[in-house]
């Protein structure tokens, strides 16, 4: 006979008790000891959780692993350091299975669940439940598979309840070195787990000497242990570690209920995880009951008499309140995952005294104020370059002089009043009606207000000889500010009125610690750490309440830290935001609540790891430039110059040296026409921004306070660049003005910018740049216009009126925030826009390789762009939902080699070459120069052949479905551009056709408006004049035109759509452009060759001749190869493509000139060696124009 019970305990009753307890009928019998035997290698404390569990149910106890899994497909994140994320894949559990109890691989083995179900005449099974059940853990439950829910029985009706234990054990790969580890376990929404313990009931709340009358296994003679506690158990082990720690219990039926689906439990401070491969989290429920009511004699259905036909879901003993017992489960897990926690030991702390926030009062002075009152004079700060029409860089010294002292010391006299009189004071705390919060303006107004109290008492502190008011005048505005900002404050507010400050929003699904919450935390923890003596003078209860307001959402911080929210762990613009608020609540109160205060920097310090992903090795950030990554910029230095001040060394969690690449790429991504490119959720936004300079000296700003201060040596070009399209500088809040602008160039003249980009002073940016940022998905190509001779002088708005620019996108549309977009464009010159797109619209979601909410929206698919759009994959019925580029797939965006004249694009498995039911089995796009400004649009694809039906699923998240139907073997594409229109930000349903009509008078100081034509003099329609209306400077009219001239190998025309609308950020049509198209014949699989040629010219000046066609191909490219010739004027380039076989390796080569005689000279892929060198009195004249020389 085989018995599954413990040998060793067993074996110790007498023989015949044993015998009488298992086979009664039986005078004699022999036991072997089957199943899970538990040796004296097991140190575990069961008894810490029930001393049933040894006793009763040694066998049911999860296993102690040995051997670690190989875990070699596991690979950290090395940007991300110590702290990892490590997701198991709980859909592969293995049930009530030995597989990976002992080696194996990791993720395969790495989750088991069990024990064996063990139904004993004491406490039988039945039901329909159970039929052919054999484990306490399932993968499937009501449909949903991928899951592990433990049973609490073995059946449903009849069946009666059960204390064994059931458990999930999970194995995670560490990384070396690990620290602290942080389980998290994502339970099912549907089912609440049923762990109310051993004894719930109500009299046992109010007398927990009380045994609670329960349909339990005592009934039929079974074992229950009354004082089990509510909840499951974490158990802790690494392999050989000989025993599990125990952490718990957690109230997980609570939590659910409470609508809180996601629980965590950090790792023993007794297990050393420092050298161990890996971790194994075992969770595990024991001898728990789902209802909280007490069986009563011939009350639904029991009956005292018949105990044996008790069972919880026949009787129903539920107290008003009780959950459903619905699902029959202890708990599902949807997800399990560990974080691992870095080993922070900050090289100091803040200090004592307050204030404390950016360093006591001397350091703060020395390191944030000093630097601009000390600087040399420059001149006005009032003289405003870029778009404020004025020529030079920004008086940095002025303006922070004027924002903090209420006069520019250089040119403005300043005579003492009353404080209250004082600018400042005057326009806030001083005006009845000033509201601190009402909006950013009089955030930062209150801001400056603080720094300006701080600075005059640290003045006073250090005896310095101008602190212009005595500290009682200085107090008075201490106590008035308070007042004020008490009277704004309402303790049981959560967002914002017109009457006090708000703490979190009610937009965008989130509630909680927000970006709402960021900025009173910001003020508040400010306030306090200048002014608390004053406070408390003021009024110590309403300080309390403030305190108490702010720990709730610190709180909340915390919880959403916990949970995985994905207000912090997207690691997107939200996570730096949200974080540089918390640091700074951290620091005011770290001596007043230490351990919080270090769990909240422990925190920022570890999830800000997964912000860093957010910008590429290339410097790219991926959200896109205006607004995210402005923000992301802002937010993460103002962390870490709070945090370097706080504690003595450099924040760990920002690439200060990768921003200098960013500051890069951010002034790549201006326009000709002085806006930013609005590629994906971006927009474009009039002007610089002074993040970009902070960017281009991160390592300064950020340095800790008294310690080696790097020697950034900024590009005297990037800030040339940045002065000719700077927008309006404002200080805004002087706490975060950093001084390491002081040291930067700056006076109307500017000296030290003359000839800052090169020595030619009719090209102020430079000459020729052609660049391609590969991993961050963006290219450019920036050329001087010629035929200008005259020479430029300071930085100035009218320097863009000098080049042609062509940008490209290629980013992967996984990236966030990215629309499906692959190798959209945008073109500018003369100053102008030319060819432009919808910008940001609504917000590009996509959260997963299913979730295809953003196709609903035409600005984030295709149709929306300037790209090549399928016809066929139109969602049937829509003109706006359209599929041609496939969700999550990536193109390449490369320089070609040999051709620094060229970019190329390849976007084959964007239009899905890499599948059967692909659109294309290749498509590509290369963009290159014609001439000296000029450019070339070159685009090859080919429909798919023997292509099945294109069916995809987006309702899973919300998003539309597509349907091909049919397949369809030739494809009808299009080549879709659009440019501006006037009426964009306008409600068209509101105007009739006369008052859409552009009208210069009414369009405003700057306007964005281009008329498209069919150029009459080109044939067939294969040409589309561009007339620009609006020109760069304020109030002026259109001066430039453009042309794009077309060729197709199967032949084509353009057609105008006129104005098309999209959807803004919050779904109203209020976004238009006027759209026209190129369309030809339907694409088989032989494919098609097509050629744009953009040129652009003055008005004033006389049309250039400009045309593109078929031309021959050099020999060594003959056989499979287009050849195209793009003319403007007398300058030309040839292009030849050969695709070889199946398109994906395409050859390019290119020749300027003559290219047809046999001594031409070709650039490029498959190129047999014949280069001649550039004359020497040629090469002067090419490098003038900007352009790179290519040896052979």
């Amino acid at each position: 006979h085989f018995v599954t019970r413990p040998c060793a305990l067993e074996l110790s009753r007498p023989l015949s008790s044993m015998l009488r307890r298992h086979h009664r009928t039986i005078p004699l019998a022999i036991f072997f000891c089957v199943g899970s035997v538990v040796s004296g290698a097991d140190a575990t404390d069961w008894d810490s959780i029930s001393t049933h569990l040894l006793r009763h149910w040694a066998d049911s106890l999860p296993p102690l692993p040995q051997v670690p899994l190989d875990s070699s497909a596991w690979q950290p994140v090395e940007s991300r350091g110590a702290f990892q994320v490590v997701r198991a894949n709980i859909s592969s559990a293995s049930f009530c299975s030995s597989a990976g109890s002992s080696g194996g691989s990791w993720p395969a083995n790495g989750t088991l669940a069990g024990p064996t179900v063990r139904c004993e005449d004491e406490s039988p099974c039945s039901g329909t439940f159970v039929s052919g059940e054999t484990c306490k853990a399932t993968g499937t439950l009501n449909s949903r598979e991928g899951v592990v829910a433990l049973y609490q029985k073995h059946g449903t009706f009849w069946a009666r309840q059960s204390a064994q234990p059931a458990w999930v054990q999970l194995k995670f790969p560490l990384p070396k070195q690990t620290g602290r580890v942080t389980f998290r376990l994502e339970m099912d929404e549907r089912y609440p787990p049923l762990t109310r313990g051993g004894n719930p009931c109500q009299a046992a709340i109010y007398d927990p000497s009380h045994i609670c009358k329960l349909c339990t296994p005592e009934l039929h003679g079974g074992v229950w242990d009354h004082e089990a506690k509510a909840g499951v158990h974490v158990l802790w082990t690494t392999p050989s570690l000989g025993r599990h720690i125990i952490t718990g219990p957690v109230d997980v039926l609570s939590k659910h209920v409470a609508g809180e689906l996601t629980f965590s439990v950090d790792s023993p401070s007794e297990l050393d995880l420092s050298q161990a491969p890996e971790v194994v989290v075992t969770v595990i429920a024991f001898n728990q009951y789902p209802f909280t009511g007490e069986l009563v004699d011939g009350l639904n259905g029991y009956s005292a008499s018949d105990p044996l036909k008790c069972a919880v879901d026949w009787t129903k003993n539920a107290t008003a309140g009780d959950v459903t017992s619905a699902g029959n489960t202890l708990l599902i897990a949807k997800g399990a995952e560990i974080y691992t926690r870095s080993q922070w030991e900050p090289t100091a702390v803040p200090a004592a005294e307050r204030p404390r926030i950016f360093g006591v009062d001397a350091t703060w002075m020395r390191t944030h104020n000093d630097p601009f009152y000390k600087a040399d004079c420059a001149y006005d700060e009032g003289v405003s370059p870029g778009w404020g029409g004025d020529a030079g860089v920004p008086d940095f010294k002025s303006a922070f002089e004027r924002a903090t002292l209420g006069h520019a010391t250089c040119f403005e006299s300043f005579t003492p009043q009353g404080i209250f009189e004082h600018p400042h004071v005057a326009s806030t705390y001083a005006d009845p009606g000033f509201k601190s919060f009402s909006t950013a303006t009089t955030q930062n107004a209150a801001l400056r207000v603080l720094h300006f109290i701080r600075r005059l008492r640290a003045c006073h502190k250090e005896a310095r000889a101008d602190c212009a008011y005595s500290e009682a005048e200085i107090s008075a505005l201490a106590k008035a500010v308070v007042e004020r900002e008490f009277q704004l404050l309402d303790p049981d507010a959560r967002v914002r009125s017109s009457d006090v400050w708000g703490w979190e929003q009610d937009s965008d699904g989130s509630c909680g610690y927000d970006l709402f919450t960021a900025v009173p935390m910001k003020h508040f923890a400010i306030l306090v750490d200048v002014l608390h003596a004053d406070a408390l003078a003021v009024d110590a209860q309403r300080l309390q309440q403030l305190e108490d307001k702010m720990e709730e959402y610190i709180d909340k911080f915390l919880v959403q830290f916990d949970s995985g929210d994905w207000s912090l762990w997207n690691g997107n613009n939200w996570t730096p935001v949200l974080s540089a608020a918390a640091v700074y609540w951290a620091v005011a109160f770290w001596h007043e609540r230490p351990a919080k205060a270090r769990r909240v920097v422990h925190a920022i310090v570890d999830i800000s790891m997964l912000h860093k992903e957010m910008s590429k090795e290339d410097g790219v950030y991926v959200e896109g430039l205006c607004q995210y990554s402005y923000m992301s910029i802002r937010s993460s230095l103002e962390l870490s110059v709070v945090y370097a001040a706080g504690f003595g060394e450099s924040f760990p969690a920002v690439n200060l040296t990768l921003m200098q690449e960013t500051a890069r790429w951010h002034l790549d991504s201006f326009d000709m026409a002085g806006y930013t490119i609005d590629f994906g959720d971006s927009h474009a936004c009039r002007g610089s921004d002074v993040q970009t300079l902070y960017a281009a000296m991160a390592p300064t700003i950020a340095a800790p306070p008294g310690g080696p201060v790097p020697e950034v040596a900024v590009d005297v070009c990037l800030l040339r660049m940045w002065s000719t399209v700077a927008y309006y500088l404002s200080v805004g809040d002087p706490f975060t003005f950093w001084p390491a602008l002081a040291s930067l160039p700056s006076g109307a003249a500017a000296g030290a910018l003359d000839g800052a980009c090169g020595a030619d002073p009719v090209m102020p940016l430079g000459g020729a740049r052609i660049h391609v940022y590969p991993e961050g998905g963006y290219g450019l190509l920036r050329l001087p216009l010629p035929n200008i001779t005259e020479a430029s002088g300071a930085p100035a708005l009218a320097d863009v009126k000098r080049y042609a620019m062509l940008a490209v996108q290629g980013r992967p549309n996984e990236f966030p925030h990215s629309e499906v977009d692959y190798a959209t464009l945008s073109w500018t010159s003369h100053g102008v826009g030319l060819l432009s797109e919808h910008g940001y619209g609504t917000i590009a979601t996509a959260v997963g390789p299913w979730d295809m909410r953003r196709y609903a929206q035409i600005d984030n698919n295709a149709a929306g762009h300037n790209t090549v759009v399928i016809k066929e994959a139109f969602q049937s019925g829509s003109e706006d939902i359209n599929f041609s580029q496939l969700h999550h797939r990536a193109g390449t965006i490369a320089m070609l080699t040999g051709i620094p004249s060229c970019i190329h694009l390849d976007g084959s498995d964007v239009y899905g070459a890499s599948q059967p039911n692909g659109w294309f089995s290749y498509m590509h796009r290369w963009v290159c120069v014609v001439g000296m400004a000029d450019f070339l649009i070159v685009d090859t694809f080919a429909a798919m052949p023997n292509r099945t039906s294109l069916q995809l699923y987006g309702a899973l998240y919300g998003g539309p479905n597509f349907d091909e139907g049919e397949a369809h073997p030739t494809l009808e594409a299009e080549e879709y551009f659009h440019t501006s229109t006037w009426l964009n930000g306008a409600d068209l349903t509101t105007m009739d056709e006369a008052s859409r009509r552009f009208n210069r008078s009414i369009a405003g100081k700057w306007c964005n408006h281009v008329d498209v034509e069919l150029d009459t003099a080109a044939p067939g329609d294969s040409s589309v004049l561009l007339w620009p209306r609006c020109g760069l400077e304020e109030w002026t009219g259109g001066s430039v035109v453009g042309r794009i001239s077309s060729w197709s190998a199967k032949g084509g025309r353009f057609e105008l759509d006129g104005v098309v609308s999209a959807a803004d950020r919050w779904g109203s049509p209020t976004l238009h452009k006027h759209r026209f198209r190129y369309t030809s014949e339907k694409v088989g699989v032989t494919g098609d060759v097509r050629a744009f040629l953009l040129n652009s010219w003055n008005v004033e000046e006389s049309a250039p001749q400009a045309s593109v066609g078929p031309a021959k191909c050099p020999p060594h490219l003959a056989g499979d190869c287009t050849g195209i010739v793009a003319s403007v004027g007398g300058e030309q380039l040839h292009f030849a493509l050969s695709l070889g076989q199946g398109g994906r390796s395409p050859k390019v080569a290119v020749c300027s000139g003559a290219c047809e005689a046999a001594d031409a000279v070709w650039r490029g892929a498959g190129e047999p060696g014949q280069c001649t060198a550039i004359p020497a009195e040629m090469a002067e004249s090419v490098q003038r124009k900007g352009y790179r020389l290519v040896g052979c």
